[in-house]
């Protein structure tokens, strides 16, 4: 059971890295597009004001990823102290 205990814990930290390496590439490939149509004039306070939205949902879905990740991970605990 310790060694099922610790790889549900490397793929648990696996996952958690990778959730943060996808939202990181994200990030950085929405900064440039918004950044990019930002400079269009009669685009640049719209553009503002969906790059905010896009920001909170991100956001909000990278980290219920994170919960999800953490629920999955405590529900596996507790059903491998039960063997």
């Amino acid at each position: 059971m310790i060694n099922l205990l610790k790889t549900k814990e490397i793929v648990q930290h696996t996952v958690d890295r990778g959730i943060t390496n996808v939202e990181n590439i994200h990030n950085s490939i929405s900064l440039l597009v918004f950044s990019t149509i930002s400079k269009i004039k009669p685009l640049s306070e719209t553009t503002k004001t969906v790059e905010n939205i896009h920001n909170i949902t991100i956001d909000s879905v990278f980290d219920n990823m994170r919960n999800i990740n953490k629920e999955l991970g405590n529900w596996a605990t507790k059903i491998l102290q039960k063997d």
